[in-house]
């Protein structure tokens, strides 16, 4: 009987433990260059996202939809494809506010950013790189979410999402949450079989 409890119990988590997965494109992404011929000017139509420092400093945004994952977030990766980069260098994600699109923000109008960053070492080669944004998503979850690319290091270059390759993108998997149907028929025939070997167990 106790192995039979076991298994109901085991597989009762696993009914409550089915997460759901995505793979987010931006709704809005661009870069800004503090270069001062340039402070004015929008990037939304680029198809790299420029983040560093080389003389100019260049700072990206990105915001995604979460409204489809009002529940919770149980996990999410930024992933960013490098095109460029010549120095390995640190750079920093922040969660912002969402006040901008992608045809309008400049080095002008840019939000800034506060908080604690989620901070990855990205090197010279190129290929994908990712940033596990969780803790900062997870505030989001049900609206939409901006994040903040910036690197006091040498420039680093990813490509955006009006690139035809190497799209950013957001993997996001819901907080776990119960499935009621099976979740009830799992328990009420586990009761029953439970409650017949009870009664074999008597004779």
């Amino acid at each position: 009987m106790n192995k039979i409890a076991y298994l109901l119990v085991a597989a009762g988590l696993l009914c409550f433990n089915q997460a759901f997965a995505d793979n987010l494109s931006p709704t809005d992404d661009a870069y800004t260059s503090s270069f001062f011929l340039n402070t004015g000017t929008n990037y939304g139509d680029s198809a790299v996202l420029d983040v560093g420092k080389s003389g100019t400093t260049y700072n990206s945004y990105l915001q995604f939809d979460l409204s489809s994952y009002s529940v919770g977030i149980g996990s999410a990766y930024l992933y960013l494809y490098q095109n460029v980069g010549v120095f390995s260098s640190d750079i920093n994600a922040y969660s912002t506010s969402n006040l901008w699109n992608e045809d309008d923000i400049t080095w002008n109008n840019q939000p800034p950013v506060s908080g604690t960053p989620v901070t990855v070492s990205v090197g010279s080669g190129i290929g994908w790189y990712y940033w596990d944004v969780t803790s900062l998503a997870q505030s989001a979850a049900g609206n939409s979410f901006s994040l903040a690319l910036t690197s006091s290091d040498s420039t680093h270059m990813f490509f955006s999402s009006e690139s035809p390759i190497g799209k950013p993108y957001l993997a996001v998997a819901g907080a776990t949450v119960p499935e009621p149907v099976s979740t009830i028929l799992f328990i009420t025939g586990g009761t029953v079989l439970l409650a017949r070997r009870l009664r074999k167990g008597r004779k």
